[in-house]
């Protein structure tokens, strides 16, 4: 009876295999690119996940096993993608892109406009620059410290998807003081942290990040995931690049008077509501208006893989965070929802705002 059930299972096995094997490589190389790459593998803190990943690959098996229609099978993995409910993790085919697809890249502009002499609208429509678009970034970080006194600053966040959160922190630096927002960051993210997973291509990835950045931050995070693999670590935890040498100074401020609005919708999420998360930390009152925006969880920085079928590609965060203060897939909800899709009729709403409060501090 033993010997007939091994044989039933071999067979089964086998036969399962053989089923799969001519038609899952995309969703094999996705399965293992997670188990070798993807921080939740071994995350304490998110027990389920690897039981999820298993669960899922075997569901998507299955159903592959009983479709041939390709359109059915790209379906297929994208589910099984989805499945992690992770705004950095998911799958795109070229033959499927539209002008929503994460993949496509958005031609907007960096831009400094004022509806009166003292309110500002500052665009920024995304914080994965082009060499155009960083030109223009950093006319608006030059002038954004003669803005401080203005009476009010808007950032308009519309269809920002993120990219580098080093931005979002420079924009801040640039208009609190740079002392000053060090100082801040130190004493509300004290107890936050951030474990990158260790692995041979996420060193590769953060390689490919320095030659297009340069930034002395990825440059450490190159140290740290190569002294992780020396010694067989499953993490490597990153120090804070703060500057805290003002950290214990108390009479540090800042010297913006004027009020805040963001501008926000359902196209942000990553670096997008990491700025906001920043802005909050400075102290002014920072006021939310438009809709509610995507999510993201705990698992960060995206990394895109091309699928071995070569019909697409795959992307999933390397790193996770530890103890940030805005919780796992929480959106950002508008202090006041409003339309955001005509322009004229929100900076009218805007200035409304503004004369309805401008004897508030």
């Amino acid at each position: 009876m033993i010997r007939f059930l091994n044989l039933l299972f071999i067979t089964l096995f086998l036969t399962a295999c053989a089923c799969n094997k001519p038609k899952n490589q995309d969703l094999d190389f996705i399965y293992q690119t997670i188990v070798d790459n993807h921080p939740g593998i071994y995350n304490k803190q998110d027990p389920d996940f690897r039981h999820n990943h298993e669960v899922a690959y075997s569901k998507a098996q299955r159903a592959l096993c009983k479709n041939t229609d390709i359109n059915k099978e790209k379906q297929i993995i994208k589910t099984f993608a989805n499945s992690f409910n992770d705004s950095h993790l998911w799958v795109s085919y070229y033959s499927d892109q539209t002008e929503n697809s994460p993949l496509k890249k958005k031609s907007e502009n960096f831009e400094i406009n004022y509806l009166n002499k003292q309110v500002v609208w500052l665009t920024l429509p995304t914080f994965d620059l082009d060499k155009k678009q960083q030109q223009d970034f950093n006319k608006i970080l030059k002038e954004l410290p003669d803005l401080r006194n203005k009476q009010l600053i808007v950032f308009d966040l519309r269809g920002n998807e993120g990219g580098n959160s080093e931005y979002g922190s420079k924009i801040v630096n640039s208009l609190f003081g740079k002392k000053y927002a060090q100082q801040r960051r130190y004493m509300i993210r004290k107890n936050i942290f951030v474990d990158w997973r260790v692995s041979q291509d996420n060193l590769k990835h953060m390689h490919l990040a320095y030659e297009r950045y340069k930034s002395p931050w990825i440059k450490d995070i190159i140290e740290g995931l190569k002294e992780g693999l020396q010694h067989g670590r499953t993490y490597y935890k990153e120090a804070s690049t703060e500057d805290l040498s003002e950290r214990n100074t108390k009479n540090l401020t800042h010297f913006v008077t004027a009020k805040i609005i963001v501008i926000i919708d359902s196209g942000n999420f990553s670096a997008a509501l990491n700025f906001i998360d920043e802005l909050k930390m400075m102290g002014p009152e920072i006021r939310l208006v438009g809709e509610k925006t995507k999510t993201d969880r705990l698992y960060m920085e995206a990394r895109n893989v091309d699928l071995p079928s070569g019909l697409g590609r795959f992307t999933f965060p390397i790193k996770v965070y530890r103890n940030r203060l805005r919780e796992d897939n929480v959106p950002y909800e508008p202090d006041v929802k409003y339309d955001v899709t005509d322009q004229k009729k929100l900076e009218k709403f805007i200035m409304d705002i503004e004369n309805k409060y401008k004897n508030l501090k």
